[in-house]
């Protein structure tokens, strides 16, 4: 008689040894150098007594590769733009109090780095709305209308970036098409 457990060829591999650093804790952010390998009652490994699947590769580690968790964010909004029609391009930038901003001349969409998936989704969004726009009034049109309706939000009494039309048009767009994104994937 044949076991399933003999049938799985289940192989956890760690490129990790005695004397590396680690990333530990709920944030992965505090440093813990490895002084021992091990496995627990359940067969899994363990490092210096804890489970070994709740750490994360240091930068400076003296390792090969770092772990990473999280998806390139630069290749899924390259192709969240491709998606939608547009060339342009994606550079992750400090946008000062900005999360990103689209500049039209360049046709680049600037952001600034971040680690939540969801905020990240409805800034590319966002920036894709302008870049639609951009390209349907073309650059030199949409430049005009946009600073036509700053000046009718600063005319209101209002403020020329939170209350422009084209802004609260591409913040919606972004919310919406983040929330469907989401749920497709």
């Amino acid at each position: 008689m044949i076991k399933l457990k003999d049938l799985l060829s289940e192989k956890i591999v760690l490129d990790v040894n005695i004397g590396d650093t680690i990333l530990v804790g709920k944030f992965k952010n505090k440093k813990m150098v490895v002084k021992s390998i091990g496995k627990d009652k359940h067969g899994m490994p363990t490092i210096n007594g804890r489970k070994a699947t709740t750490f994360r590769m240091g930068p400076k580690s003296n390792l090969k590769y770092e772990v990473n968790e999280r998806v390139d964010f630069h290749d899924m909004a390259s192709e969240i733009v491709k998606k939608a029609g547009l060339k342009s391009k994606i550079v992750f930038k400090n946008t000062g109090s900005n999360k990103a901003d689209y500049n039209v001349d360049t046709d680049t969409i600037n952001i600034k780095p971040t680690s939540k998936l969801k905020d990240f989704l409805v800034t590319v969004f966002h920036e894709i709305d302008h870049a639609k726009d951009a390209k349907k009034y073309g650059k030199n049109g949409y430049k005009k209308r946009y600073e036509k309706e700053m000046n009718k939000a600063v005319d209101n009494g209002g403020d020329a970036h939170g209350d422009n039309y084209f802004e609260k048009k591409a913040e919606q767009y972004g919310r919406k098409m983040a929330k469907e994104f989401l749920k497709k994937n």
